[in-house]
């Protein structure tokens, strides 16, 4: 159960990460 706590926000920041990525914006955009 705790796996599924964790899972959620690792996918969370992994994908805005690769949006990120995409856009070639600094991690300052997005916060």
């Amino acid at each position: 159960m705790s796996e599924h706590l964790l899972l959620a926000p690792l996918l969370e920041f992994y994908f805005r990460r690769r949006l990120t990525k995409q856009r070639n914006a600094t991690p300052a955009t997005v916060a």
